[in-house]
């Protein structure tokens, strides 16, 4: 069983950094069209 707890620690982690590594990757493209991010990201 905690084995099973191991892997799902580890996958949830690895799906944690790659979300953030997309939303790394995408900032540049949000950053040069202002009005699909909206100005709530300015307060």
């Amino acid at each position: 069983m905690s084995e099973f707890i191991a892997l799902v620690t580890l996958v949830i982690t690895g799906v944690g950094v790659y979300l953030q590594f997309c939303s790394y990757k995408d900032y540049p493209n949000r950053k040069q069209r202002p009005e699909s991010a909206g100005n709530d990201d300015d307060s």
